[in-house]
C-alpha cells in the first residue's frame, strides 16, 4: 500500500493525474478492512481524477472517502468543489441541483481562507438563482454573499428614502404562540386576527365605545360580504382559519401530515398540549417544517428529471438521485444557517412528531416513504438543528388587526387631504382625531394583538449592525412583515437590522450577540466602544 501511495504522490507531482489515480486505486485494493489510511487515498483520488477532468468518477471517489469518514472536512471540500466544476457555467435545474449539494457540503467545512473561497465561489452561482426566485416579488433588494463571518445579507437594487418600506414577505412558516387567549381568534396558516365583539368596551350610544363597536360591525359585515370568516379543519376542528384558502393551504403544506383527526391522544395532540402548558411554539413550527420537507419530498420524486444535464452531471445525479431529491424537498430551510440548540425535551418532542407523520403517512397511502427516509428527516439531530435555526433567525410577529388598520387608513387620508379639522371619519363613524391616535396604541387594540414566530426567507438573511439603517415592523392583519428603512439607502448598499437592543453599552451588546448568535459584532460603534 505504502509504496503504491508513493508512486501515486509522484505521480501526481509530475502532472500524470490518470496514473495518479490508478497508483491510489491499487493502494486502496491493499488496504485491509478498517484501515486508517482508506478515507485519505479515496479523497486523493478523487483530485487526480478531478484534475484529469472525470469529473463524475472523482465524484464517487469522494464518496467512498465520506462513506468511511462522514465528518471528514477535506472530503466535504473536494466534493464541493467536483460539483461546481460539473455545474460549470450551466443555468439549467441539473446544475442548480448540482450547486445546492456543493453549498450543503460548504456548509460542513471549518472557517479558513480556502474554505471561504470555496463558499463564496458556489454562493456566487447558487444564491442569484435561489434567492432569485424569492425575490421576484422585492424589486428593491437582492441577496448577495459578503463573505468571511458575515455570510450572505441583503443589498438594496436602487435608491430607497428613509422611512420607506423597502421590502415586505410573507414567511415560509409561521404560527401563533399556544395557549394565548387570542390562538382561537388567529388563523391558523396566515395568522389573520378575529376581533370578537366580547373583545370590546361597552358604553352608552354616542360614546367612544359604541362608536367602536359600531366601526366593528361595519367591519363584520365587510367579512362576510367578502365570504370571510372563521372556518375549521374539517378533519380534526382544532385548527382555525380565516378562509377556505387558508385552510387548503395549510392541509397541502403541512397539517395533511399532522392532523390529529378530533383524537386528544393522537401524537400531535399530545404535543402541542405540552407546548401550550410549557409556553413554547419552536416544537410547533418545526412539526411544521418536517411535515412541509416531507410534502416536498414526494414532489420531488416525483418531478425529478435529468435530461437537461449532460453525460457526467447526469451520472452523478443518477448515482445519488434519493440524495438529490431530499436536497430538492429541505432546500427551504438548508439555506439557513444554526448551530443545533439542544434541550431536555427533545427526543420527546421529536418522537411526538415522527409518530404522528407517520400514523398520517401511513392514512394518506404514502407507500413510497419508507421508515429510513421519515427517519433520515425527522431525527433529533435535525429537530436541534432547526431549533437553532428558528432561535437565531427567526422574527416575532404582532399582526395588527382589521380595527387598527381601519383607524390607520382613517388617519393617513386625513393626513394626505391635508385636513386640518378635529375629526376623522372612520369607516363613516366619526373620531376626534386625537381620539384615533390614541386608540392605535391603546391596552384594547393590543388585546387584539396575537404573538407568533415566522421565518422569513430573505427577511431573516439580514445582517446585524448596532447602528441599524432597517428595522422589522408588522404592518398587516397577517403574518406578513415589512422591512422598513430608518435611513437612505443607495444602490449596493447592505441592509442591516439590529438583533439586540443597540442602545445597551457595548459590553453587553458584544456578550449579548455572541451568546445568543455566536459572533463578535465588528460595527463600527463596537469597535469604537460607543
Amino acid at each position: 500500500m505504502d509504496e503504491a501511495k508513493r508512486e501515486g504522490n509522484d505521480a501526481f507531482h509530475r502532472g500524470d493525474y490518470a496514473a495518479a489515480a490508478a497508483a491510489y486505486a491499487r493502494a486502496i485494493a491493499c488496504c485491509s478492512s478498517g484501515c486508517s489510511l482508506a478515507d485519505v487515498l479515496h479523497c486523493n483520488r478523487c483530485l487526480a481524477l478531478r484534475r484529469a477532468g472525470l469529473l463524475a468518477e472523482a465524484c464517487t471517489a469522494v464518496n467512498e472517502s465520506l462513506k468511511l469518514n462522514p465528518t471528514m472536512a477535506k472530503a466535504h471540500f473536494h466534493k464541493a468543489s467536483v460539483l461546481l466544476e460539473l455545474a460549470g457555467d450551466d443555468t439549467a435545474d441539473c446544475a442548480h441541483a448540482l450547486l445546492r449539494r456543493a453549498w450543503r457540503h460548504c456548509a460542513l467545512l471549518p472557517p479558513g481562507a480556502e474554505s471561504d473561497r470555496l463558499r463564496a465561489a458556489v454562493s456566487r452561482r447558487y444564491f442569484p438563482r435561489y434567492y432569485g426566485q424569492l425575490c421576484e416579488g422585492l424589486r428593491t433588494v437582492r441577496v448577495e454573499y459578503f463573505g468571511g463571518e458575515r455570510g450572505k445579507g441583503v443589498a438594496a437594487r436602487e435608491d430607497v428614502a428613509a422611512w420607506r418600506t423597502a421590502f415586505a414577505e410573507t414567511p415560509l412558516v409561521s404560527r401563533a404562540k399556544p395557549g394565548s387567549t387570542l390562538e382561537l381568534q388567529t388563523c391558523a396558516q396566515c395568522m389573520r386576527s378575529f376581533v370578537v365583539e366580547e373583545q370590546l368596551p361597552t358604553g352608552p350610544q354616542g360614546s367612544y365605545a359604541a362608536r367602536l363597536a359600531a366601526v366593528f360591525h361595519v367591519l363584520q359585515q365587510s367579512e362576510l360580504s367578502q365570504g370571510r370568516g372563521f372556518c375549521r379543519c374539517a378533519h380534526c376542528a382544532a385548527e382555525v382559519y380565516c378562509s377556505e384558502e387558508c385552510k387548503r393551504v395549510a392541509w397541502e403544506s403541512h397539517h395533511k401530515l399532522l392532523c390529529s383527526g378530533g383524537n386528544q391522544g393522537h401524537p400531535y395532540a399530545k404535543l402541542y398540549a405540552e407546548c401550550a402548558e410549557a409556553g413554547r411554539v419552536n416544537p410547533l413550527l418545526i412539526a411544521r417544517m418536517l411535515a412541509g420537507t416531507l410534502i416536498r419530498l414526494g414532489h420531488a420524486k416525483a418531478q425529478l428529471s435529468w435530461e437537461c444535464g449532460n453525460a457526467a452531471q447526469r451520472a452523478v445525479l443518477e448515482a445519488e438521485r434519493d440524495t438529490f431529491a431530499l436536497d430538492k424537498a429541505s432546500e427551504w430551510l438548508e439555506v439557513f444557517v444554526g448551530a443545533p440548540c439542544p434541550s431536555d425535551d427533545d427526543a420527546m418532542f421529536t418522537e411526538h412528531i415522527r409518530l404522528a407523520i407517520s400514523g398520517n403517512t401511513s392514512a394518506l397511502g404514502w407507500s413510497w416513504l419508507a421508515d429510513a427516509t421519515l427517519t433520515q428527516v425527522v431525527n433529533v439531530d435535525q429537530f436541534r438543528r432547526l431549533n437553532g435555526v428558528l432561535m437565531q433567525n427567526a422574527s416575532q410577529v404582532h399582526p395588527v388587526s382589521d380595527l387598527h388598520l381601519a383607524f390607520e387608513a382613517a388617519l393617513k387620508r386625513d393626513f394626505d387631504a391635508g385636513a386640518s379639522g378635529a375629526t376623522v371619519s372612520v369607516l363613516g363613524v366619526p373620531f376626534g382625531v386625537e381620539e384615533v391616535r390614541l386608540e392605535t396604541s391603546s391596552a384594547v387594540m393590543q388585546a387584539l394583538t396575537p404573538e407568533g414566530t415566522a421565518l422569513f426567507a430573505v427577511a431573516n438573511t439580514l445582517n446585524h449592525s448596532c447602528t441599524p439603517n432597517c428595522a422589522l415592523a408588522s404592518s398587516d392583519n397577517s403574518h406578513r412583515i415589512g422591512v422598513v428603512t430608518c435611513t437612505k439607502l443607495r444602490t449596493g448598499d447592505e441592509l442591516c437590522v439590529s438583533y439586540i437592543d443597540e442602545g445597551l453599552p457595548t459590553k453587553q451588546r458584544c456578550e449579548q450577540l455572541q451568546r445568543l448568535y455566536g459572533f463578535v459584532c465588528q460595527c463600527d460603534k463596537c469597535k469604537h466602544g460607543l
